[in-house]
């Protein structure tokens, strides 16, 4: 198994060397650090390669622009089902311990997991991550609960990680031109509508970099309701359902028979991230 350190990168030379050092500097070091160049047209390119020069762990990886699904489409069959592998956009920040206390939360394999996100300008302003005891929450399968409401159960890219084996089921993700932004939708997604198991770490943050050119308004999923991103959501769910055999659409029995499989700890936190669907239910 091996800890690999995804970053997706276009035209973010002004950030990239601070994030690039935030992935090396990690006191549980990744074994593999994956830079997929997108077809950059700023100096990312060099700094990406003087990286891979001084250090044995970066590889990169060129290619013509085509969006951040064609950089994750693009890597897949350098992955394997043993690997975990962290996602991290080229303006983010990981703080340094960041790796070590995601595998002290998560002892073992898993299949996606979210952690919170701090806002920066500055990485001044990010520490030292200091977890809390505050228990690591899971949802054991969200397929019908998510289907129901085409319902968003996640967190942008830099704050996940999954498992290669549902990396490798997820992609490639045929309709790269949707998601040339924002394809933390594809994974967070179809990972549920898969029946991926989710973990979500509250007490652990990662810095999420404010600037003028972030296409990240929200992580509520509210900015993906406009009627275009919409109809991208939709054939997404359209791929994964026919691909898993499954209606579009659950059904309230569906429903209700996944609810009854989770756990009373994993019922409760379901019903605190999706209390809309639990209030139409009357549950």
């Amino acid at each position: 198994m091996a800890a690999i350190c995804l970053v997706n990168s276009y035209n973010y030379s002004e950030y990239l060397n601070e994030c690039l050092n935030s992935v090396l500097s990690q006191t549980l070091p990744f074994d593999r650090i994956l830079v997929v160049d997108d077809g950059s047209t700023d100096n990312s390119p060099d700094i990406i390669r003087g990286f891979a020069e001084r250090h044995p762990s970066v590889e990169a990886i060129y290619k013509t622009n085509g969006g951040q699904l064609s950089a994750f489409n693009a890597v897949r069959d350098l992955i394997c089902d043993e690997d975990q592998v962290f996602l991290m956009d080229s303006d983010d920040y990981y703080p340094n311990d960041y790796h070590e206390l995601i595998r002290i939360k998560l002892s073992s394999l898993w299949d996606i997991s979210f952690c919170e996100m701090k806002a920066f300008t500055d990485i001044q302003e990010l520490k030292t991550s200091k977890i809390n005891d505050e228990p690591v929450h899971c949802i054991s399968k969200s397929s019908a609960m998510i289907r129901k409401r085409f319902t968003w159960l996640g967190a942008s890219t830099s704050a996940i990680s999954i498992s290669g084996r549902v990396y490798r089921e997820i992609l490639p993700y045929p309709y790269e031109e949707d998601f040339r932004i924002r394809a933390d939708d594809v994974f967070v997604y179809a990972s549920s509508i898969i029946g991926a198991k989710k973990f979500f770490i509250p007490s652990l943050t990662i810095g999420w970099r404010k600037h003028q050119s972030n296409n990240t308004l929200t992580y509520s999923g509210k900015d993906r309701e406009n009627e275009e991103r919409m109809q991208a959501v939709k054939k997404l769910f359209q791929h994964y359902v026919k691909k898993c055999s499954l209606p579009l659409h659950s059904t309230i029995f569906e429903m209700l028979e996944e609810l009854n499989g989770l756990s009373p700890e994993e019922k409760k936190y379901a019903k605190f991230r999706l209390g809309f669907l639990f209030n139409t239910l009357y549950i």
